[in-house]
């Protein structure tokens, strides 16, 4: 490939969302042969490209060292198209009354009484009278979306505990004053090898204020339903340690606030307390969830501050750039002249500027090479 470059005059970028090797690593282990390869092959073709796009600026710094700064070293941050926003009462009722997740609660719990009484001018979460506008239902369960690939890198047990830990502490709390904390109602989208697995542990789950249901939704409908929920929540552990998630791009892009499992590099799009919370265990999100809803007010979740508050900073900082507008300014004057690109990435091409510690921890190296910190963009 690199020859055919040379031979037309071509020039190889690379888009690195994460490192091949660390996912087969997680599969196959670090010492099998098919990993050794994958880890060759990353490392041979990176050390040519002329531009490394990189998602994370942790993962830029981590290329850095890896290849010794041959190449340009760019951080392009994903971002969500103009199609993920968050809907209004109207568009949530109409998406809703489409959806009709409550007939996928019937038929995936055990827990019958879970469900509020659904009549014909009403969903799981809205009501609307013949003539007046639609409302959120003041008995409506909290709406939390997931969405996995249903793989190792995503403790998905860890989201079923702190669920249990959730309905146990409620059924004590809640006979002595209740609805003071409200029903949750899980909605886990995406398909994957594991997906099978959990939905028998999850139809065995005698849980009576928290329900759990999986679906494959269309492109079209998947971000309604972001732009419709109360919360997202992100189990992404990361193989490598650099990479973002993108479920949580997502989530964002409809102005969702998220409770994130804590490795490396998510401080990069996640900042607790926030845009969001991150945890560690089941204990600590079961501790966050009921930080968040303990008294919330269903009719009017709008009025609920530390939620609105999360919205109103991703709205500020992360929705006034969408993914076209990112990819123009940051990447596309790079592309239009890859010769100077070239040119200009070898000026400082000698040694690395950083080194890793444990757990992609970033030490600086050298201060004779500070200067060339300008080669990790954003």
């Amino acid at each position: 490939m690199q020859f055919v470059n040379w031979l037309k005059q071509r020039h190889l970028v690379i888009d690195w969302h994460n490192y091949g090797a660390s996912m087969v690593s997680q599969r196959l282990g670090q010492r099998s042969i098919f990993t050794r390869l994958v880890a060759a092959y990353e490392s041979f073709w990176g050390y040519k490209a002329t531009i490394h796009v990189c998602v994370s600026r942790t993962m830029a710094r981590d290329l850095l060292y890896k290849y010794e700064k041959r190449g340009k070293v760019i951080t392009l941050h994903d971002r969500a198209p103009e199609g993920f926003r968050q809907l209004d009462v109207e568009e949530i009722h109409a998406l809703h009354t489409n959806l009709r997740l409550e007939k996928l609660v019937q038929e995936q719990t055990l827990n019958r009484t879970f469900l509020p009484t659904i009549n014909a001018n009403q969903t799981l979460l809205t009501e609307k009278t013949t003539n007046g506008p639609a409302t959120f239902r003041a008995d409506r369960p909290i709406l939390i979306v997931s969405s996995t690939s249903w793989t190792a890198d995503e403790d998905f047990q860890l989201l079923l505990d702190a669920a249990k830990q959730y309905d146990d502490l409620i059924k004590i709390e809640n006979s002595t004053n209740a609805g003071l904390f409200p029903k949750l109602l899980f909605v886990i989208t995406g398909n994957g090898p594991w997906k099978q697995h959990y939905e028998e542990v999850i139809s065995k789950m005698a849980l009576e204020n928290v329900s759990f249901i999986t679906t494959w939704l269309s492109p079209e409908d998947y971000p309604l339903l972001l732009g419709s929920a109360d919360l997202g929540v992100s189990l992404h552990t990361s193989t490598s340690g650099v990479d973002l998630p993108m479920k949580v791009v997502d989530m964002f892009g409809c102005g969702l606030p998220v409770c994130a499992f804590k490795y490396p590099a998510l401080s990069e799009l996640v900042v607790t307390k926030s845009n969001g919370l991150v945890f560690e265990d089941a204990n600590e999100l079961r501790s966050q969830l009921v930080q968040l809803f303990k008294g919330f007010p269903l009719d009017q979740p709008q009025s609920h501050m530390q939620l609105q508050d999360m919205r109103d900073v991703i709205q500020k900082t992360f929705q006034d750039i969408r993914w076209e507008q990112n990819w123009n300014t940051t990447l596309l004057p790079l592309l239009r002249n890859l010769d100077k690109t070239w040119s200009d990435s070898q000026m400082f091409a000698e040694k690395p500027l950083y080194g890793l510690g444990p757990r992609y921890e970033i030490k600086e190296l050298d201060d004779d090479h500070q200067e060339d910190e300008k080669d990790v963009e954003e």
